[in-house]
């Protein structure tokens, strides 16, 4: 008789589940928590949701009655609360208080402090940060607050470049000619070299005064339109 082998990634992660007590609840307290959570953590990376409740039901073999118990257990909901990861219900795409409030902390470049010393005063840990990265609309607000932050940072940037090129700070006075476009290439020196001694050249053998000024009238023309 051949036995079947359930496979592991559906097998129910607990070899338990609360038992009902006697007012009807069942105790999702810390110990379930510690063998449950991993799965519900992972599911939240890999999914950037929280499941649903008939994919807890196949992961766990438990019932949506305690399912829906377990939705609602303050103690659980604090764990996934902990790690960043939507609670039950929770539309993603609605930001919390907290994750307004450290999207405007981390996007505050007056603050040069690490980002985990800046949420550390809102009690926001790392662990919980990067479990809001995983949610899209979190990161996409935090983009767009950064990348408008950034735009506004041009003044600031123009000033301090100001600064350092009064100062006489080499490598700052190279970027302003490059980037004004005043600064010779090797290319464009290159080209000067060639041209000098290709005038050279032709002075040295062609003799008549009328070529050679039809010469000069040609190469300035050249170097207006090059720029040279």
């Amino acid at each position: 008789m051949t036995k079947t082998v359930v496979p592991a990634d559906v097998r129910p992660l607990v070899p338990y589940w609360p038992k009902q007590q006697s007012n009807g609840n069942y105790n999702y307290g810390p110990r379930f928590t510690r063998y449950a959570m991993p799965w519900f953590e992972t599911f939240w990376f890999e999914h950037k949701r929280y499941p649903l409740a008939a994919e807890i039901m196949k992961r766990f073999g438990c019932t949506l009655e305690q399912v829906q118990q377990l939705n609602k257990h303050k103690f659980f909901l604090s764990c996934l609360e902990s790690r960043g990861i939507a609670l039950p219900g929770q539309e993603e795409y609605i930001l919390t208080d907290r994750q307004v409030a450290a999207i405007s902390l981390i996007t505050n470049f007056q603050i040069v402090e690490p980002t985990h010393v800046k949420l550390a005063a809102l009690g926001i840990t790392p662990e919980e940060l990067n479990g809001w990265y995983q949610n899209p609309y979190f990161s996409k607000a935090l983009n767009e607050r950064a990348d408008s932050i950034l735009g506004n940072l041009r003044p600031d940037a123009t000033a301090s470049l100001a600064k350092e090129i009064k100062k006489g700070n080499f490598p700052a006075i190279k970027f302003y000619f490059e980037i004004t476009g005043q600064a010779q290439t090797q290319e464009s020196v290159n080209v000067k070299q060639a041209m000098q001694i290709l005038i050279e050249a032709v002075q040295k053998h062609v003799k008549d005064p009328d070529t050679l000024q039809k010469i000069a009238g040609e190469v300035q023309s050249l170097r207006s339109i090059q720029g040279l």
